[in-house]
C-alpha cells in the first residue's frame, strides 16, 4: 500500500514543520486526535530530536466514528526539515511515514506519504490498500493536513471547545474529554493520558 496525501499551505515552512514535529501536542490542536502518550524523547549530536510515543486517533465518519491506534517512532529535524515516522506497534507495525515540506512559490506544499505491506496470504494487498490506505491512513492524513493549514493561515485558532474547520467538534477526546502527553512540554505543564484540559 501506498498513499500520497497533499496540500498547498500559505505559511511559513519553519511554523509547518513546528506543527508537524510536535506529535505531543497534536491532541490539543488537531480535533480528531485522542491522546499522544510520549514514551521517549532524545536529542542527537546532528539536531535530529527522536522520539517514541503511542498515538490515538479518530476516524470520523458522517454517521459517528471509529478509534484507532499505534505507536511509532517520529525523527525530526528543524534544519533539514525531516519529518519521518515509523510504526512499531499497532495494525500498521511496519508503516513507514514521511512529510515532505516543498517551497511552491509564497507557500509550501505539504506531502504525507505513507508505505505499508500487510502481508496476508490472497488478501493483504487489498486490505492494506483499500482498507488500511484509503479508509483510514488517507483520510486522517487529510484531516491532520486541513486543520494544520487552517491553524498556519489563522482561520483556525485551536481553543476549549476545539473545532475543526471540517466540522468536527472536540475531535481530541470528543465528549470523553480532553486526553494529552504523558511528558511534559517546555511550553507547560500536561497530565497523563486521563487528564483534561478546563
Amino acid at each position: 500500500m501506498y498513499t500520497e496525501t497533499s496540500i498547498v499551505m500559505h505559511g511559513p515552512r519553519e511554523r509547518i514543520f513546528a506543527l508537524g514535529a510536535a506529535i505531543e501536542d497534536w491532541p490539543l490542536i488537531l480535533p480528531h486526535y485522542r491522546a499522544v502518550a510520549l514514551e521517549e524523547r532524545t536529542e542527537r549530536s546532528d539536531g535530529t530530536t527522536h522520539k517514541v510515543a503511542t498515538m490515538k486517533a479518530w476516524r470520523v465518519l458522517p454517521f459517528g466514528k471509529i478509534p484507532v491506534g499505534w505507536k511509532t517512532i517520529q525523527e525530526s529535524n528543524a534544519e533539514t526539515h525531516l519529518l519521518h515516522f515509523v510504526h512499531i506497534g499497532g495494525f500498521t507495525k511496519g508503516m513507514d511515514v514521511s512529510w515532505l515540506l516543498k517551497p511552491e512559490g509564497d507557500a509550501t506544499r505539504v506531502t504525507i506519504t505513507h508505505d505499508f505491506t500487510l502481508r496476508w496470504p490472497l488478501v493483504g494487498a487489498f486490505v492494506a490498500q483499500r482498507i488500511v490506505g484509503q479508509f483510514f491512513v488517507d483520510a486522517i492524513a487529510r484531516r491532520t493536513l486541513h486543520c494544520i493549514k487552517a491553524i498556519v493561515e489563522e482561520t483556525f485558532t485551536p481553543r476549549p471547545p476545539l473545532t475543526c474547520p471540517e466540522g468536527t467538534r472536540n475531535g481530541a477526546g470528543e465528549q470523553e474529554g480532553l486526553a494529552v502527553a504523558s511528558l511534559p512540554s517546555p511550553r507547560r505543564e500536561v497530565g497523563g493520558e486521563g487528564s483534561s484540559r478546563g
